[in-house]
């Protein structure tokens, strides 16, 4: 029953992956689902205040090879721990440009909505309906 799992071998999928791949990498390698392996690393890691996911998942990132292409690698041996550093500072910079990118779309439309809020309120205060109903207001407040 175990022996399916014997002929797995464990990679790092960063293709698929979020951050480096790991959960990605362990879901690809027994067919799982990769927002259940995801959501299980999550609940674990709120169990025990991420402490020992954290520390699991760099092992992780440091032990396991990226996923072989179709390509066969013209060196044929595992990369080195330099090149999984440098992995991981390009990484970090991807992710860092896509949040800075995201924020500054959030901020965008949020500055286009309040400036069209602003507008339609310009436009009331300037109405001439708006004078006459003050006007009412304060022959209302006056009597």
């Amino acid at each position: 029953m175990a022996e399916p799992f014997l002929n797995h071998r464990l990679y790092r999928d960063p293709k698929n992956g979020k951050v480096f791949g790991v959960c990605a990498g362990i879901a690809s390698s027994f067919g799982w689902e990769t927002w259940a392996v995801r959501a299980s690393v999550l609940a674990f890691g709120l169990m025990t205040a991420f402490g020992p996911v954290v520390i699991a998942y760099l092992v992780a990132f440091f032990v396991l090879d990226p996923k072989p292409s179709n390509e066969v690698s013209s060196s044929g041996r595992a990369s080195r721990f330099s090149d999984r550093v440098a992995e991981a500072k390009s990484t970090f910079e991807r992710k860092k440009e896509e949040s800075e990118s995201i924020s500054y779309g959030e901020v965008s439309a949020k500055l286009n909505r309040l400036k069209k809020r602003v507008e339609n309120l310009e436009a009331h205060v300037t109405s001439e309906q708006f004078t006459l109903e003050r006007e009412f207001e304060k022959m209302k407040n006056d009597s």
